[in-house]
């Protein structure tokens, strides 16, 4: 039987994989979250991430959720899915998990401030992910007999330009607007 191929948030996999959890709820996972980035200020956010993360696991049945005798108690652990899938990491660009956040009642020149710097990231991951594309191609020509993994990487790497390239068309038509408002 053939390995199923996963995407998995980053920092996720981190906790996971890296530090090994099983067997936790969903507390225990978002303390270990925000303890390994010390960035993250809200809690109540980062328990949303993580139980976002968690859902998203027990849905691709990665996850197995025990139940306790409170809804707080319940339990998460990994299953043998998890254990003997191929687990692709998603960037937390590309997940959309931690999205930037305009003020509420915010005025035109804010607005444009907002979205030249989502602007201006998503550019930055689109030529990255063009880069990495580019060179899962080279591989595949230098190593062919890597040839259905690395098809697997360049299509992903090619779907996130797509949708990268649609987010960056999307913003800078919502900024042409904004510009025709403001002049």
């Amino acid at each position: 039987m053939e390995k199923q191929v996963f995407k998995i948030n980053e920092k996720m996999h981190a906790l996971l994989v890296a530090n090994e959890m099983d067997e936790f709820t969903v507390l225990e996972l978002r303390d270990a979250y925000l303890s390994c980035n010390r960035n993250e200020a809200c809690k109540i956010e980062a328990r949303k991430f993580v139980y976002r993360q968690i859902t998203r696991l027990l849905q691709k049945g990665l996850l197995l959720k025990q139940e306790g005798n409170t809804v707080r108690n319940a339990t998460y652990k990994k299953t043998d899915l998890f254990n003997k899938s191929t687990i692709v990491l998603l960037c937390l660009s590309e997940d959309q998990s931690a999205p930037h956040e305009l003020p509420k009642g915010a005025d035109v020149g804010a607005v444009v401030s907002f979205l030249q710097a989502e602007l201006q990231q998503y550019q930055v991951d689109l030529s990255s992910s063009i880069a990495e594309s580019e060179e899962y191609q080279r591989l595949h020509e230098k190593l062919p007999e890597l040839k259905p993994q690395l098809e697997i990487y360049f299509m992903q790497a090619r779907e996130k330009c797509s949708r990268l390239l649609g987010q960056v068309t999307a913003i800078e038509t919502i900024l042409t607007d904004c510009k025709r408002v403001q002049g």
